[in-house]
């Protein structure tokens, strides 16, 4: 997928592009404390050239990632018959933003460098999964949900493999203001949603992004 002038080329660069793949997500400063390992996550975006300037992306995209998770089977007493129950708690991300990409004119016509830049939010949610074993029986319920702005700018590389297809490599800080979200501090209770504790934080991380563009 070539994105770059097209005054020595004759191949006709895309105006629009999809991507997708794997996001790392590595926790940072106060987020670090309560989150001490790399996460993983996934991408998708979409981007549209800016009418005669080769250089000029714009797009919407969007990532998610777990920050905590855990999955307990337990027995729930009731008045009439006990209840066998498989239950499953997430703490999750999902950040939905407006993005910016410029290529540069340091390039050959496999290699084109990038950078980028967004503005969007963070959605920090905690959900929890129940089922009932011998009833196909389920409930989802949501707790602890925070919204906040973000914000990131980083870097990236294109290696393109054709003229409508390429692989993707970004680095960017992801920056944030303060939220709560809910993270998982002890496996003692037998109800995976008791094990987690609500924490307020800014919220910053490192991510990466491999993955794969199509142009059209």
């Amino acid at each position: 997928m070539y994105c770059f002038s097209q005054n020595e080329i004759e191949i006709e660069a895309p105006k629009f592009s999809i991507e997708l793949g794997y996001t790392p997500v590595i926790p940072l400063k106060t987020l670090k404390n309560h989150i001490n390992d790399y996460r993983n996550g996934f991408f998708i975006s979409g981007f549209r050239r800016i009418k005669d300037q080769h250089n000029l992306w714009i797009g919407l995209g969007a990532h998610f990632w777990q920050l905590d998770g855990y999955t307990n089977q337990y027995i729930e007493i009731g008045d009439f018959e006990n209840f066998d129950i498989d239950a499953t708690t997430n703490s999750s991300n999902l950040n939905i933003s407006a993005k910016i990409r410029y290529f540069t004119d340091w390039y050959s016509s496999r290699l084109e460098p990038f950078f980028e830049a967004s503005i969007g939010g963070h959605y920090l949610f905690t959900k929890t999964g129940e089922y009932v074993n011998d009833s196909d029986t389920s409930e989802v319920s949501f707790d602890e949900n925070d919204i906040t702005v973000s914000f990131s700018a980083g870097l990236g590389l294109q290696i393109n493999v054709d003229e409508n297809f390429a692989v993707l490599l970004t680095v960017n800080y992801v920056g944030g203001g303060v939220a709560s979200y809910n993270t998982l501090i002890s496996k003692e209770s037998e109800v995976p949603l008791e094990n987690y504790k609500l924490r307020t934080t800014q919220i910053e991380y490192l991510l990466s992004q491999i993955g794969v563009t199509f142009g059209f």
